[in-house]
């Protein structure tokens, strides 16, 4: 049915452990960690044993479905000049609102290429999509251009690639000023009503 089971790496909890049972009651929570978008939707099933060994089985309950997230990004230009904005559009399915995500550029642009001075930064998830919006700073330094490609991972302790850009250019529009060594009048006094000139080398 193209489902797969889960395994250890799948929850933040593991795969087995101990539980206590106080007053006749217990309780169990797992947490499933994202995966990447190429696996399948898996199945979980919970089961309690009385050895270690798992050869004497007393409780077992219904299946959960985990369902995996896929996700996208989209930039809304191919290219931008400097002092112009990108926003990078984040879609995902199957998670909660509220989740965070981190992302990060990992293009050749660094922090000070932008007005908000950040390479990286957390984006929130609110009815399966998020945005970044990140403005080319106008430095009027001629460096060539530079690229942004966004990349996602969880806000957690996980360090994999959920999904990434595509590369969006920084078109290099600015121009490094002429620099000048002296700035030199051409007299060294003058009566009133007279005019002195300044002259740059």
């Amino acid at each position: 049915d193209g489902l797969n089971d889960v395994a250890a790496h799948d929850f933040f909890q593991g795969s087995s452990g101990s539980i206590a049972v106080v007053n006749g009651m217990a309780n169990k929570s797992l947490t499933a960690k994202f995966n990447s978008s190429e696996e399948f939707d898996e199945i979980l099933v919970f089961r309690i044993y009385e050895d270690s060994a798992r050869t004497s089985k007393i409780g077992e309950a219904n299946q959960v479905t985990v369902t995996n997230s896929t996700f996208n990004i989209q930039p809304s230009a191919n290219s931008i000049d400097e002092g112009d904005s990108v926003t990078f559009d984040i879609t995902i399915n199957n998670v909660t609102n509220g989740t965070t995500l981190k992302w990060f550029n990992i293009g050749t642009a660094v922090a000070g290429d932008f007005v908000e001075n950040v390479n990286s930064g957390i984006v929130e998830i609110q009815e399966g999509m998020g945005s970044i919006t990140l403005t080319a700073k106008n430095d009027l330094t001629t460096e060539g251009s530079e690229t942004i490609k966004i990349q996602l991972k969880p806000n957690t302790i996980e360090d994999i690639v959920l999904a990434e850009s595509s590369n969006v250019t920084i078109n290099d529009t600015s121009i490094t000023p002429p620099s000048y060594d002296t700035l030199e009048p051409d007299v060294i006094e003058v009566n009133e009503g007279d005019t002195v000139t300044y002259t740059l080398n």
